[in-house]
């Protein structure tokens, strides 16, 4: 028992100097892991706030480029605003000149329209005058034989007028005033009024130099007359050329105005034309300044973007290179921490064993103490038989070859 003792001491030392063997190159192992677990993960976030910032410089880039883009369009489309503005501006300017040489042209022909307008009412005025003229020794014979016929017809009328009342008063009722009415009519008719006499005298006289003057002039008075028809038609044609020219004029009169006011309008608007032609030629300038910036800014942009996706694939690589140093560290934590359980359960084991080959050997050595004691109490016993126990101590002394010493056991 003693030696069965032994040996499974001896054996569950053994083991127990394996598993704190193992135990140590478990917690060594997982010191190990754990380290580059931690310089793993400290890659993973050095490559992580690389890969972020590498992603925040692209981003920028993007940015940048993006708004070297807007820009450069921006600036495209200010210079072809700047374009169509001047273009405007010229046509706008060139329609202002040709407004105003049409109004200066229109008013030249209003000024002459007006002056052609003046002309024609004078002339139209003279011949008025003319035919007034030689309408006038007509008009005068015409109205003296108008006026001694009026003479005539007047005394003829107060005569007859007379006469009725007579025959009236000689058909009264009254015989005195019937008889002198009939008296006073015959003397009435009996006699030769004096104003009619004088009338019909003047006549006769005014007829008399008529016949008297119409027969060496005859011909003169046909043809004044031929030309006072002409006159009377021309005075009423020169009238309605008069009123004819003078609204001419009064309208040539408003056209020049309108025309002043249109050639006025039209040099104000040319001059603010230039004016905004000139705008116009700076802002297109200013505006392929701009474009040409932003063209130079976008280059840089893209190059910008370029490196920084360049910074960005390298940054994903060293993060996609950090995570497989990570898992791999991971892994080798967890088979580590596995080994090191593994570890602690073999030496756990290997104690309880220990203690169960400690007991079996304190009780071994309590079995050999005793045989020891009984050895010693038989030597002392006259009747024992040396032989027999002689073997005895031998055999105690073999088993206590496969002692410890320290547990009272003897070297060889």
């Amino acid at each position: 028992k003693i030696a069965e003792a032994q040996d499974k001491l001896q054996a569950v030392q053994d083991a127990f100097d394996a598993s704190t063997a193992a135990d140590k190159e478990a917690a060594r192992s997982l010191a190990e892991a754990k380290a580059r677990e931690a310089d793993a993960k400290a890659s993973e976030e050095a490559a992580l706030q690389r890969e972020a910032a590498a992603k925040k410089a692209e981003q920028e880039a993007l940015d940048r480029e993006a708004d070297a883009k807007a820009r450069e369009q921006e600036a495209l489309d200010r210079e072809a605003d700047a374009k169509a503005r001047e273009a405007d501006a010229v046509s706008r300017e060139n329609d202002a000149k040709a407004a105003e040489a049409d109004a200066v042209d229109r008013e030249n022909k209003a000024k002459a329209a007006e002056a052609d307008a003046i002309a024609e009412e004078d002339k139209a005025k003279a011949a008025e005058a003319e035919a007034k003229e030689a309408e006038a020794p007509f008009k005068a014979a015409q109205e003296e034989v108008e006026k001694a016929l009026a003479a005539v017809k007047a005394e003829e009328d107060a005569y007859n007028a007379k006469t009725e009342e007579l025959k009236a008063q000689a058909a009264s009722d009254s015989v005195v005033k019937a008889n002198r009415a009939k008296v006073s009519l015959d003397a009435h008719l009996a006699e030769d009024p004096l104003p009619l006499r004088k009338a019909k005298i003047t006549l006769e006289a005014a007829n008399k130099r008529a016949d008297k003057a119409r027969a060496p002039f005859q011909a003169a008075s046909e043809k004044a007359e031929a030309a006072r028809k002409v006159a009377q038609a021309a005075r009423e044609e020169a009238e309605a050329k008069a009123r004819e020219a003078e609204s001419a004029r009064q309208a040539a009169s408003a056209a020049r105005e309108q025309a002043e006011q249109a050639r006025a309008a039209a040099v104000a608007a040319r001059e603010q034309a230039e004016q905004a032609r000139a705008a116009a030629v700076a802002a297109r300038e200013e505006a392929v300044r701009v474009r040409e910036a932003a063209e130079a800014a976008r280059a840089q942009a893209v190059a910008d973007r370029e490196a920084a996706v360049a910074a960005r694939e390298e940054a994903e690589a060293a993060r996609a290179a950090a995570v497989a140093a990570r898992e791999a560290a991971v892994a080798a934590r967890e088979a580590a921490v596995e080994d090191r359980k593994r570890a602690e359960a073999a030496r756990g084991a290997a104690e309880e064993a220990k203690a169960r080959a400690e007991e079996a050997v304190a009780a071994a050595q309590a079995a050999v103490a005793e045989a020891e004691a009984f050895l010693e109490e038989l030597k002392a016993n006259p009747g024992s038989g040396h032989g027999a126990l002689w073997w005895i101590d031998r055999e105690l002394t073999e088993k206590k070859k496969y002692m410890p010493v320290s547990k009272g056991g003897i070297r060889n």
